[in-house]
């Protein structure tokens, strides 16, 4: 009588089996679960274990995963916050970052805003001080209104007095200085190309092209 012999060697990582020409064999099983997400193993006591890797690229700018057939995947994370007010970014410390953008055209004249939707708006000041009689106008230096007043003459308000509204304005003189000299004066300039610059404390004035804004 022949009594098998126990080929068990207590390790579930071996495939026991026995060989009528060597007796026990003892082979090595295989733990590869075809999963690159894993890593395979195998302890004596429990048998093949199969731990998850980890995918942590240390990259806040990308969204960590794994893929069985092909292992990590890092894809890159989409930092758009759909505003035009901002710079979009990522920092691979703390991810996105959205830094608003400068809305300042250096203009003193505009209030500067951003729209989210179409980026900076530059909207001019509003200098109409209800006067028809004045030009109204922004210094874009300072950011001051100003409100120029138009001269009499000036028909038209075009800051330039024509022959006809020089003589049409000096002939209604009728004291102090002769009015027609004053006209003869005007045709002089106009004749001569000359230009000169509206001086407000003369009065009545002797200059006729007047200076914009003075």
């Amino acid at each position: 009588m022949f009594t098998p012999i126990p080929c068990d060697d207590q390790d579930l990582c071996t495939d026991d089996t026995c060989d009528p020409a060597v007796g026990c064999v003892f082979t090595p099983i295989s733990c590869d679960d075809q999963d690159l997400c894993t890593e395979d193993s195998c302890d004596p006591v429990t048998g093949c274990i199969f731990t998850p890797i980890s995918c942590d690229d240390g990259d806040a700018c990308t969204d960590d995963s794994c893929d069985p057939a092909v292992g990590c995947v890092f894809t890159p994370i989409a930092c758009d916050d759909d505003s035009a007010c901002t710079e979009d970014a990522c920092d691979p410390a703390t991810g996105c970052v959205f830094t608003p953008i400068p809305c300042d055209d250096g203009d003193a004249c505009t209030e500067d805003a951003c729209d989210p939707e179409t980026g900076c708006v530059f909207t001019p000041i509003t200098c109409d001080d209800g006067d028809p009689n004045t030009e109204d106008f922004c210094d874009s230096e300072t950011g001051e209104c100003r409100h120029a007043l138009y001269h009499p003459a000036d028909l038209n308000q075009d800051w330039r007095i024509v022959i006809g509204e020089a003589i049409g304005y000096l002939a209604g003189w009728q004291q102090g200085t002769n009015p027609i000299g004053y006209a003869i004066r005007g045709a002089y300039i106009w004749q001569n190309g000359e230009h000169y610059t509206y001086d407000e404390a003369v009065s009545p004035p002797l200059c006729w092209v007047l200076a914009q804004g003075s």
